[in-house]
């Protein structure tokens, strides 16, 4: 399901923008389909591509951590709260917000941010001692919460892109790391 959600969001952006308005939360008339579909919808195609990318680089990594912790059954039920009940959640919430309208994957994307550190402790705590875990558990905590930092607090511009895509590579890349050297130490203690 979570892998076939970017396919789901291009095809929603080539729908014609008479359909694509009925799907935006607009909060003088709300529906209450739109609370839901509002999450999906993208009207500017750079909007859509930052979405997609920023997904593909968190969801990945979420779902490859939770896979060697033997917790995918906790990816797939995290996954489907994310994309079932959160974006009505989500969308009550902007009610309350000044703007006139909501659409756009954000949302969802900041929820794989806030469940990457979740899974990164559950698979060091797993898969290493608890004193290398928490150590790395605290660099990857570290560059999500810049990475929430850059995607929230900053106008939406390409160097907001190209510096969270970087802090996002470095989080990918200690994962990476820290990955290989436990399967590099299982495997030699295997031998």
């Amino acid at each position: 399901m979570a892998f076939f959600i970017p396919f789901l969001l291009f095809l929603l952006f080539l729908l014609p923008n008479s359909i694509k308005d009925q799907l935006i939360l607009y909060k003088n008339a709300p529906r209450l389909f739109s609370f839901f579909t509002a999450h999906f919808v993208h009207k500017e195609f750079e909007h859509l591509l930052s979405n997609v990318i920023l997904y593909k680089l968190l969801v990945i990594p979420v779902y490859l951590l939770n896979f060697h912790a033997e917790q995918r059954r906790n990816f797939y039920l995290m996954a489907f709260l994310i994309f079932l009940p959160l974006p009505f959640l989500l969308s009550t919430i902007d009610l309350s917000t000044p703007s006139s309208s909501y659409l756009g994957f954000s949302g969802i994307v900041s929820a794989f941010l806030g469940f990457l550190p979740y899974s990164a402790l559950i698979y060091f705590k797993k898969s290493l001692n608890w004193e290398a875990g928490i150590s790395n558990f605290l660099n990857i905590v570290l560059y999500s919460s810049l990475g929430f930092v850059l995607l929230t607090y900053f106008e939406f511009t390409p160097i907001k892109i190209i510096s969270s895509m970087i802090i996002l590579v470095a989080l990918i890349f200690v994962i990476f790391v820290t990955v290989s050297k436990t399967l590099l130490l299982r495997f030699a203690y295997l031998r």
